[in-house]
């Protein structure tokens, strides 16, 4: 279980909290005057983590795991430890709920416990864990596993994922040389497609489209969810 600590009296709304990862440890900051509200010691989970604000939850993932904080305080809700051996880096993927109470800047979200989760799945429902060639679908109310899908022939690469916002229902999976549509509720795989037949080069897939290029001018230029390329780039520069 993670250690968590309330550091600030004031209740901060959830759209106003910028949250930040380093040593393995996750910050919640008020975005406003830089307040620490929050901090959240993640036991086993170490290395770079990813992170990503999906309604009321915070992602954390990292060393096979995936972790659900809340975004007000900063308690565990739940964590998945994902199938495999080792600390394999792990890319993570969401929908948000737009014009929702939770996306508002005047209340807290409303946390949605195991008791309450509704019967019928949606898109919106499904959290992506991408690892070592592998994409699970995992359900955001209570972190169980719906469903895991092998990208063949991956040699244990790192999946890069792209929600398909035109069609809500499916995600663009990319692993190595081979594109693949999947279905978020079920992880049936709609098509798939070599995208190219190099042998020689760095192999992590990268996507866009033009509803998403326009989403990601307004946000940040890093790969704050998918951190590890980046690392691996900066390795390879340093070995230079």
């Amino acid at each position: 279980m993670s250690k968590h600590l309330i550091e600030s009296s004031r209740v901060v709304p959830p759209g106003q909290l910028l949250v930040c990862t380093t040593h393995a440890k996750v910050y919640a900051l008020d975005r406003r005057n830089g307040v620490r509200v929050w901090k959240n010691e993640v036991k086993g989970v170490n290395g770079i983590l990813s992170v990503f604000i999906s309604n009321d939850l915070v992602i954390i993932s990292g060393s096979s795991k995936v972790v659900a904080l809340d975004i007000v305080d900063g308690v565990e809700r739940w964590r998945n430890r994902l199938p495999g051996m080792g600390g394999h880096p792990v890319a993570i993927l969401a929908a948000t709920e737009p014009d929702t109470a939770a996306s508002r800047d005047d209340q807290p979200p409303p946390y949605c416990s195991p008791a309450q989760i509704p019967s019928q799945l949606s898109s919106k429902s499904v959290i992506l864990a991408l690892y070592a060639g592998k994409v699970i679908g995992i359900n955001r109310h209570d972190g169980k596993t719906l469903w895991r899908f092998d990208c063949p022939k991956s040699n244990s690469d790192l999946p890069s994922g792209l929600l398909d916002i035109s069609s809500p229902e499916r995600a663009f999976i990319g692993c190595g040389l081979y594109l693949y549509c999947l279905e978020l509720v079920t992880g049936r795989c709609l098509w798939q497609q070599q995208v190219s037949r190099a042998l020689i080069g760095f192999g992590y897939m990268t996507m866009a489209d033009h509803a998403g290029s326009q989403r990601a001018a307004y946000a940040s230029t890093s790969f704050d969810n998918y951190p590890a390329p980046q690392a691996n780039e900066i390795q390879q520069c340093d070995a230079l």
